[in-house]
């Protein structure tokens, strides 16, 4: 599969899962941030240097410096102008069906799983 993917979280240990997985789907496009505000930044570099979005980002939302609502408030106004939009996973500890709800208010983003993230939910994120 050649699927680029993005994963925001503030958890090194996660990344590792993350790396695990997609080593069993045969991903090695893997880019990591460890927080909103470094995605924001290495978005805007891909934008500016003329090179495609990752296909598939998973946000964790409770991270420090910029958390992934407010990742999300700046994403979904940069995605205007954006013609190959990603599909954005928010993968989070939070089971709050006040933070799922909340989700659904940004079109950006294509779902909801709560973390851990199942080996079968990160098939379903790589090939949806």
């Amino acid at each position: 599969m050649d699927i680029k993917l993005l994963t925001i979280d503030d958890d090194p240990i996660y990344h590792v899962i993350i790396k695990s997985m997609a080593k069993q789907f045969s991903l090695d496009n893997l880019i990591f941030a460890l927080n909103g505000q470094k995605a924001m930044n290495l978005l805007e570099e891909l934008v500016q240097n003329g090179e495609h979005l990752p296909n598939v980002i998973l946000l964790d939302l409770n991270m420090p410096y910029v958390n992934g609502w407010e990742f999300l408030n700046w994403y979904q106004p940069f995605l205007e102008n954006i013609e190959e939009r990603p599909k954005l996973y928010i993968c989070s500890s939070s089971d709050d069906v006040t933070d799922i709800q909340q989700s659904k208010n940004y079109n950006c983003v294509t779902g909801y799983f709560t973390k851990p993230l199942s080996k079968e939910s990160f098939e379903q994120v790589i090939t949806e």
